[in-house]
């Protein structure tokens, strides 16, 4: 199973959003990035319905044992 949210950058998902309206396929824009045809569906509405502050801007926070360790 493949799953676009890690494998993405925020980059990848405006280029797939924009490359979209312009009129590619889903399935063309699927295997273009990898990825599972429902993925780019999914992706492509979640920006039509939040815009592209949907999208991570950050990366993951990395946390010393002793930091998790207090939490």
């Amino acid at each position: 199973m493949q799953f676009f949210v890690s494998k993405l950058t925020r980059e990848n998902k405006i280029e797939i959003y924009e490359r979209r309206k312009n009129g590619e396929t889903f399935s063309s824009l699927a295997k273009a990035f990898d990825v599972h045809k429902s993925n780019i569906e999914y992706l492509i509405a979640l920006i039509k319905k939040h815009g592209f502050d949907i999208l991570r801007k950050d990366k993951n926070r990395l946390y010393s044992k002793e930091k998790r360790k207090e939490t």
